[in-house]
């Protein structure tokens, strides 16, 4: 029983040795590469596996933002009105009461909105975390605020548009307010 596993032992001393070579090979040649002297990996005292690591983190930590930045924003209604709704069998061409009920013109418009609202959240998500990167040489991912989504959407423009201002006139706010 205690020889097999001093043989895997011994396995598995051997892959960590040639593991461990490996990452310092690579923490080695990335330092010293362009890359590497761009980002001042060794004048920060880090290596290029530890801050993949970081990276790896940062990104599963923020990606729930994603969907859920998307969610917050379609719950207001977004660019939806009743002039999206369809009209039922029967009936007279569709009120504005049609946004609060389940519509199914009005639900098709929303799914749009929101596989619209996921790409522009990760392209500007992408862009800012580019823009540390790249500009300020600091590793920050930058992602949507969403307590400012979630007041706007809920307070300001309201359960699917029922709130004083328009869905248009609260992102132009949003819009002069970052400038």
């Amino acid at each position: 029983f205690i020889f097999p596993l001093v043989l895997v032992m011994g396995r598995e001393n051997k892959f960590c040795k040639s593991w461990s070579n490996m990452k310092k090979h690579i923490n080695d040649t990335v330092s010293k590469s362009l890359l590497g002297r761009f980002f001042k990996l060794e004048a920060r005292k880090t290596t290029f596996t530890t801050e993949l690591r970081a990276a790896t983190a940062t990104f599963l930590t923020m990606a729930y933002i994603i969907t859920v930045n998307a969610t917050i924003l379609t719950d207001s209604g977004a660019t939806c009105s009743f002039h999206d709704c369809s009209s039922v069998a029967g009936s007279s061409l569709p009120g504005p009461n049609c946004v609060l009920g389940s519509n199914q013109g009005y639900e098709e418009c929303l799914g749009r909105v929101k596989k619209d609202l996921v790409v522009a959240t990760s392209l500007s998500a992408m862009v800012g975390s580019l823009a540390m990167g790249l500009l300020a040489n600091l590793p920050f991912g930058l992602a949507p605020g969403m307590g400012a989504n979630a007041y706007i959407a809920y307070n300001v423009v309201g359960f699917r548009g029922s709130g004083s201002i328009s869905y248009h006139t609260a992102m132009a706010i949003v819009l002069l307010e970052g400038c």
